[in-house]
């Protein structure tokens, strides 16, 4: 493609530098609306690994190479069929194949994009040497000195819509979906709050990459205040099924190591291992069942926890 034709969105996630380039904006628009701190420049991108948008065709390069197996390890594709050279999502039909160094990817953009955006930002941090824990859930930074207030809980838990309460309540945003670990800090996941309730005034819409319709909002546009680089943990939280009104039961340490191990994206190839990791998480912090009720009830109580 022209390089004069060619934009480039700089993308900072957890200390690694990607760059993904596109000759049409419009794809660029739609990711820098997911990550309100990307920025977009013209002309060749220079990092050593990046995504290309084209339409639905999405493909990552890296250098040097990098097979399907190296981007999306066994232990991250439990959402993945695997067809010889080819992976397809099982929840959204995405499909990745590898090929001549690149790794191609068939799906609707920008929303594609992200799940390519995710892995190859952990395949640089394992490039450089980083050991990165990486779990499925949000967060927000509670009171000066108390520490990141993490939330686990399943797809349709109330992860998001608790950070976005907690973010109406000026706490510092860590992150919307993934919560990224290392040395036994929660580093920023810099990504727009994605909320299936219908938005208090306009915000960007898109389908997901479940194929569900979100609409985006940055945690600044909600009144989140700015998340350190790094912030110990100071509580851990379970959520359970929504009630009338919110309650909260602490949990032993490792009844909550335990219970973290499903929402784990990393270290599941040594699950030992991995449940000591989550152990030393929880050492430090106090840990939670919570049982939502209203998201501006929980979120008072949440905080309440964490102080």
């Amino acid at each position: 493609m022209p390089s004069n034709d060619i934009q480039t969105l700089l993308l900072d996630l957890c200390g690694v530098r990607v760059e993904i380039r596109s000759v049409e904006p419009a794809l660029l628009r739609g990711l820098a609306e997911a990550y309100p701190a990307a920025v977009v420049e013209g002309g060749l991108p220079h990092a050593r690994l990046g995504i290309e948008l084209a339409g639905r065709g999405i493909v990552a390069w890296t250098d040097p190479a990098a097979s399907l197996e190296e981007v999306f390890p066994a232990e991250l594709d439990e959402r993945f069929a695997r067809r010889g050279e080819e992976l397809l999502d099982r929840h959204s039909g995405i499909r990745l194949r590898a090929g001549a160094g690149r790794i191609e990817l068939d799906g609707p953009a920008p929303a594609a994009a992200e799940i390519l955006l995710f892995h190859v930002m952990l395949l640089a941090a394992r490039r450089a040497g980083r050991d990165l824990l990486v779990l499925h859930g949000g967060g927000a930074i509670a009171d000066p000195g108390k520490g990141a207030l993490l939330l686990l809980g399943p797809s349709g838990s109330g992860k998001s819509v608790l950070t976005a309460a907690l973010c109406r309540r000026g706490l510092a945003c860590v992150s919307d979906e993934v919560l990224v670990i290392e040395g036994g800090r929660v580093l920023p996941y810099a990504r727009a709050i994605g909320l299936r309730e219908p938005p208090p005034e306009p915000h960007a819409t898109r389908p997901a990459a479940s194929g569900e319709i979100k609409h985006l909002a940055s945690p600044c546009s909600l009144g989140a205040g700015q998340a350190p680089p790094g912030a110990a943990i100071g509580c851990v939280v379970l959520l359970e099924p929504y009630g009338a009104s919110p309650s909260a039961q602490p949990l032993e340490r490792r009844q909550a190591a335990e219970r973290l191990l499903p929402h784990c994206y990393t270290g599941r190839k040594d699950p030992a291992r991995l449940l000591l990791r989550l152990l030393g998480l929880c050492r430090g912090a106090a840990c939670w069942s919570v049982r939502p009720g209203t998201p501006a009830d929980t979120a008072a109580l949440l905080q309440e926890l964490a102080s």
